[in-house]
């Protein structure tokens, strides 16, 4: 008789797994291992079908891929994960025979590593950053325990937010170090990784001091670098540089301002790299000044800068002229480099009252209010200002009368000119015309409108 055995079910307890994936060794390995099906005889399966398990209760999310080969044997395939790692295989919910299985995955990892770098930093200057790797369950690697490198990604991020990968060199013995040298001074940041993941600390910052100081890389500015009040003090901001051309905080170098031209009187403050002139230019003119740190010429030097003198105060003088006062700044000493125009017309004879703050000047016959001044000291003119200079106004101290059909009347007063055009009179509101000068500055004479009244009010 001849009869066709058909094979039983899987025994869970009776089938086994082997293979290298059931072995402890490095993390981050692919590996595989192998499972046998067996059914309720202990005999082999032949055929595939069973629905086998695999998962790892000690570590999280560790992907298993289980595929069929043959003859009742499946491939099981996986990374290895770091630490202690349980590995449980089911079959309807039934431990294979020989699980579970208690593996150990040591190796390189991360966060462990040993990272030694500088605080502090100057620019310019060639530093290290050393790497010790370490294993996941602590030590250090050396080269007689471990031989596959790591391949270490280094970073730098400088202040002006450029990204740098720096080349590591690895001394196959579980040190590596990247050399840097940075020329920009400020906040710099520096972040190391390997295998995807942050090393040590994640991320670090060095701050990165200016470099050897450059005194003719200094720079210059503010207001009183192109022009300045004569007499009066005039801001210059100078600030100090290192070869690189960064900003140099430091407040011990000797800086100078000087002209071939003038005598400059002048304050230097330092303050944290920042160096502040308070020059004063004695008089109006273009000058070239040299601005120096150290006894070198910085960046730009010599300037040239306009110092302006400036009119504060004009005194009043008749119709008929005379001597006016101008007060201010920047006059100098010398009248003969000074001149003055009142309007349109030339201030003869100027003297020295006091030097640099006070001239005297003569003003020829003339009428008008809000002429403007300008004195001109070596061909350079005073700033402008709101400051004018006006005539005496008329005066009246008499008006002879007139009958109500109107007539020509004389007014005798002061400061009425010399020039009949430039007069207007008006009588109770109504004009009088036909102005003529009887005696110049004092005595006029115009045709009173028909009307009748006393005491009119003359205005001039």
């Amino acid at each position: 008789i001849n009869l066709n055995m058909m094979q039983g079910p899987t025994s869970p307890s009776l089938s086994y797994a082997y293979g290298p994936g059931l072995q402890s060794g490095y993390m981050f390995t692919d590996t595989h291992f192998f499972i046998q099906s067996r059914d309720t005889t202990g005999q082999n399966q032949t055929v595939g079908g069973d629905s086998w398990q695999v998962y790892t209760t000690s570590t999280c999310c560790v992907p298993f891929s289980v595929q069929y080969v043959a003859n009742g044997i499946y491939r099981v395939n996986y990374n290895t994960p770091p630490g202690v790692v349980a590995i449980t295989i089911r079959l309807n919910g039934q431990d294979v025979g020989s699980g579970p299985y208690n593996l150990y995955f040591n190796g390189i990892w991360p966060p462990n590593s040993l990272v030694t770098m500088p605080s502090t930093y100057s620019a310019g200057a060639l530093r290290q950053i050393d790497i010790q790797s370490a294993f996941y369950f602590g030590g250090n690697v050396t080269a007689a325990n471990y031989t596959t490198p790591d391949n270490y990604i280094v970073n730098v991020t400088t202040s002006n937010g450029v990204t740098v990968t720096l080349p590591v060199t690895n001394y196959f013995n579980g040190r590596y170090s990247a050399a840097f040298n940075v020329t920009r001074s400020g906040p710099m940041q520096v972040r190391i990784f390997l295998l995807g993941m942050p090393v040590a600390a994640g991320m670090w910052s060095i701050n990165v001091n200016s470099g050897p100081l450059a005194p003719s890389l200094a720079t210059a500015s503010g207001s009183g670098l192109s022009s300045a009040p004569a007499g009066y003090p005039a801001t210059i901001l100078v600030m100090a540089s290192d070869i690189y051309g960064n900003f140099k905080n430091t407040s011990s170098e000797n800086v100078t301002i000087s002209s071939p031209d003038t005598s400059i009187t002048a304050t230097v403050t330092p303050v944290g790299g920042v160096y502040r002139i308070s020059a004063v230019f004695p008089l109006s003119g273009s000058f070239s000044v040299n601005i120096r740190m150290n006894g070198y010429d910085i960046v730009g030097s010599p300037f040239t800068i306009a110092a302006t003198s400036s009119v504060s105060w004009v005194s009043s003088v008749p119709t008929n002229g005379g001597q006016i006062t101008i007060q201010g700044s920047g006059f100098g000493n010398n009248p003969a480099i000074i001149s003055v125009m009142v309007g349109s017309v030339l201030c003869n004879d100027v003297s020295i009252s006091t030097p640099n703050t006070i001239i005297t000047c003569y003003l020829s016959n003339g009428v008008g209010a809000n002429l403007h001044v300008t004195v001109l000291v070596n061909g350079a003119a005073n700033a402008d200002s709101n400051t004018a200079f006006s005539f005496y106004p008329p005066s009246v101290t008499n008006v002879t009368s007139a009958d109500t059909s109107g007539g020509r009347i004389t007014i005798t007063g002061s400061n009425f000119g010399n020039v009949s055009s430039a007069i207007t009179v008006t009588i109770y509101g109504m004009s009088c015309l036909s102005v003529q000068i009887v005696v110049p500055h004092v005595t006029i004479s115009c045709l009173a409108p028909v009307g009748y009244g006393y005491s009119r009010s003359v205005v001039v």
